[in-house]
């Protein structure tokens, strides 16, 4: 909401005998996800941040996002392999 201007997000958080998977959306400006700084700010959880964190347990950070139209972040994590115990 800090940036996006959001007035709604909802979270989602599934988990199956394989994954985890976590969904951000919001109502907000949305952006160009291309567009984004290769490399985020000295602290937080911006979206280099989340992504490297999600690489590091051996999964993927997707997002999709249009101008006007809100944004939708997923971070789908394995439960097995890299990272999982």
């Amino acid at each position: 909401m800090k940036h996006s201007g959001a007035s709604k997000a909802e979270v989602t958080v599934l988990r199956d005998a394989e994954h985890l998977v976590l969904s951000v959306r919001d109502n907000g400006i949305g952006f160009s996800p291309g567009s984004r700084p290769v490399k985020g700010g000295m602290n937080g959880f911006g979206l280099t941040g989340m992504e490297e964190r999600a690489s590091s347990l051996g999964g993927s950070f997707r997002i999709r996002s249009t101008a006007n139209h809100g944004t939708v972040m997923t971070v789908e994590i394995p439960l097995t392999g890299k990272g999982s115990k």
